[in-house]
């Protein structure tokens, strides 16, 4: 799913305990770059049950909405 608005696919991959998740942006080249968001070193402790993009507030972009427990 394209969570940045910029028409390339990104990915996630949810973490497991004691490991964070991760969200992968595409780059224009086809690689593929780690996003440094901080906040999800602390959702180290808690397994990534399920996640999905999608449009939460209407804004017209994809967020991210992870359960973990």
């Amino acid at each position: 799913s394209d969570i940045n608005d910029d028409g390339l696919d990104d990915f996630y991959i949810g973490g497991a305990a004691n490991q964070a998740p991760t969200l992968f942006i595409q780059q224009k080249d086809g690689n593929f770059e780690e996003s440094q968001v901080v906040f999800w070193q602390k959702e180290a402790g808690y397994e990534d049950v399920d996640a999905l993009f999608v449009d939460i507030n209407n804004d017209g972009l994809k967020d991210l909405y992870v359960v973990s427990g």
